[in-house]
C-alpha cells in the first residue's frame, strides 16, 4: 500500500476504520529497497497484470486470457472446432490434433452450456501431453485459475446466441495477440455475415426444467449471465431529448414563468389561485391520468407532455403508455423506434419488480411488445430481426410475470419453430398456461391442436371444441385491456 500510495494510485484522504486517513496510517512505513518481494509500482515485474483483455472480429463483446508465465504473446493458427468439451477432450486424448493449431470449444458458455464450465480437463490433458504452449485454445466458457497455456476464455458474445465463434469451421486462420490485445479470425465481414444467415440454433440437451429455464433466460456473462432480460439489451433505452430536459429544468427553476409552469403540469387544466396563479405539479398518477384522458379527449400535446413527465420520473405506467401510442401516430415525433426505447427504459428499470405490484402489467407488457420488435426488427435501425432474444422477451413476461400474453407468443415460436425447435408438447404447455386465463388467441390456438391432435399432441376433440368456443366467445370482445400492439 505504501508503494502504491507513493505513485499515486491510492487515495489518501480517504477516511479508513482506524479514524485516520490512508495517508496517515501509512506515514510511519517506510519502503525497504533492500528487499525484492514486493516490488515498487513504477517498476513492476511485467508491464500488466496477469490477466488481459481481448477484443477483434471473432470476440465482439472481450475474451479474457491469462498471460502470467506465458513466454510467447502471439499465437496464430489454423481452427480445429468443438461443439463441447468432450469431443475435444476426446480430441486431445487421441492425440487427434496438430502443432500450431487452435482448438476451439464452443456453446459452453452461460447459455449454450448451460452454465458455463471450466475447461480444466482440456488443458490439464494438452500439458500432460507437453503440448501445452504449442497450441492454443479458445472457448465460450471458462477457465480455472489453475489453466496453463495459451487459453482464452470468456468469448463472447457466445455461439449459442449466435456470436462468431459460433460460426468458425475448421481451417480459419485465428490470431491472438495478448500484446495489442486482439482475438480475430482471417474473415471479411461479409462472410461473416454470410454465415451468420445460414447458422441455426442448436438444439439444447435439456428439454425443461430449472436448467432450461436457466438457458432461457441467462443473459451474456460479460453482464454477470444474469438471468433477467434487462441486462441482455444490447440497445439501451436512449436519454430524453434536450427539449424535454429544458422543459423538466424549467418546471423546477423557472417559478416566475406561469405559461411554461401551466403548459407543461397543468394537468388537471387549473391553476392555484392561491399561488399566484402557478399551477402546482401533480402526483404521478394523477400525471398519469390526465394525459391519458388527454389523449383520449384529442388533446394529443398536452396528453404527451403529461406522459412524458411521469415517464421522466420513472412511472411505469406512463413509460408504457407513450411506447404504445407512438406507433398509432398520437405523438409529435410517432415512430418505432422511440417506442422501443420505452419499452426498454421499462425492462432495463423494473425487470426485477415484484410480480404482485400494480406495475408489473406494464413491464410484462414491455417485455412482450420488445420481443414483438425483436421478431421483425426495425427498418433503418440498430434493432435487427433476433428470434433468439424475442425468445428471451417472451419467456421472462412468460414465466417470472407469469403474462398470458407472453405466454401465448412463446408457445407460438414453438409451434412455428422460431428461435427454439418446433415442438407442440411445449406449446401446449404455455398455451394451456395463458388459455386458462382467458387469453382469447391461446385457446383458438390450444382448442385447434387438441381437436386435430398432431405430432406428440394426442386427439382430444371435446376439450379442443370446448376451448375453440370460449375462444370465440372472447374474441367478440375484440380488444384486451392492458395489451400492446406493435
Amino acid at each position: 500500500m505504501k508503494t502504491l500510495l507513493d505513485h499515486g494510485y491510492l487515495h489518501g484522504d480517504c477516511l479508513t476504520v482506524t479514524g485516520r486517513t490512508i495517508a496517515e496510517n501509512l506515514a510511519s512505513v517506510k519502503w525497504n529497497p533492500n528487499q525484492d518481494v514486493v516490488r515498487p509500482a513504477n517498476d513492476p515485474i511485467t508491464v500488466t497484470g496477469g490477466v488481459v483483455g481481448l477484443a477483434g472480429n471473432l470476440a465482439p463483446d472481450g475474451a479474457i486470457v491469462k498471460v502470467a508465465g506465458l513466454k510467447n504473446q502471439i499465437f496464430s493458427g489454423p481452427a480445429r472446432c468443438f461443439d463441447n468439451e468432450e469431443a475435444c477432450f476426446e480430441a486431445v486424448t487421441n492425440r487427434a490434433y496438430k502443432e500450431g493449431e487452435v482448438l476451439v470449444i464452443r456453446y459452453e458458455g452461460p447459455k449454450g452450456g448451460p452454465g458455463m464450465r471450466e475447461m480444466l480437463a482440456t488443458t490439464a490433458a494438452l500439458y500432460g501431453q507437453g503440448m501445452g504452449d504449442k497450441v492454443a485454445l479458445i472457448t465460450d466458457g471458462r477457465f480455472s485459475g489453475a489453466t496453463r497455456g495459451f487459453c482464452i476464455g470468456h468469448v463472447g458474445p457466445e455461439a449459442a446466441v449466435g456470436g462468431p465463434i459460433g460460426l468458425l469451421r475448421d481451417g480459419d486462420l485465428i490470431t491472438i495477440d495478448a500484446i495489442e490485445g486482439r482475438l480475430d479470425v482471417a474473415l471479411s465481414d461479409e462472410e461473416l455475415a454470410a454465415r451468420r444467415r445460414e447458422w441455426q440454433p442448436r438444439p439444447s440437451s435439456f428439454g425443461s426444467g430449472a436448467i432450461w429455464k436457466f438457458a432461457q433466460a441467462v443473459g451474456p456473462a460479460r453482464q454477470g449471465a444474469v438471468t433477467h432480460p434487462a441486462a441482455q439489451l444490447r440497445h439501451r433505452a436512449m436519454r430524453i431529448s434536450d427539449r424535454l430536459a429544458l422543459i423538466a429544468v424549467a418546471a423546477t427553476v423557472l417559478m416566475p414563468l406561469p405559461a411554461v409552469w401551466s403548459q407543461a403540469f397543468a394537468f388537471d387544466g387549473t391553476t392555484d389561485s392561491g399561488n399566484g396563479g402557478i399551477s402546482t405539479p401533480r402526483p404521478l398518477d394523477e400525471a398519469v391520468r390526465f394525459g391519458t384522458q388527454a389523449l383520449r379527449s384529442g388533446e394529443t400535446e398536452k396528453g404527451i407532455d403529461s406522459l412524458r413527465y411521469a415517464a421522466d420520473q420513472g412511472h411505469a405506467g406512463a413509460q408504457w403508455k407513450l411506447g404504445a401510442c407512438m406507433p398509432r401516430g398520437k405523438g409529435s415525433s410517432a415512430n418505432d423506434i422511440k417506442a422501443f426505447e420505452y419499452f426498454t427504459q421499462i425492462a432495463n428499470m423494473h425487470a426485477d419488480d415484484n410480480p404482485s405490484t400494480p406495475q408489473a402489467r406494464f413491464v410484462a407488457d414491455a417485455f412482450v411488445a420488445l420481443g414483438k420488435y425483436y421478431l421483425i426488427g426495425i427498418p433503418n435501425s440498430k434493432v435487427r430481426r433476433d428470434p433468439n432474444r424475442a425468445r428471451d422477451m417472451f419467456a421472462y413476461a412468460a414465466s417470472y410475470f407469469g403474462d398470458s400474453e407472453a405466454q401465448y407468443h412463446l408457445a407460438r415460436l414453438y409451434i412455428d419453430g422460431v428461435g427454439v425447435n418446433r415442438d407442440l408438447r411445449f406449446a401446449a404447455r404455455w398455451l394451456g398456461l395463458a388459455a386458462h386465463k382467458g387469453q382469447y388467441q391461446a385457446q383458438a390456438a390450444l382448442g385447434g391442436l387438441l381437436f386435430k391432435g398432431d405430432d406428440g399432441i394426442p386427439r382430444q376433440a371435446a376439450r379442443g371444441l370446448m376451448w375453440l368456443t370460449l375462444a370465440r366467445d372472447a374474441a367478440a370482445e375484440a380488444e384486451l385491456p392492458g395489451t400492446t400492439s406493435s
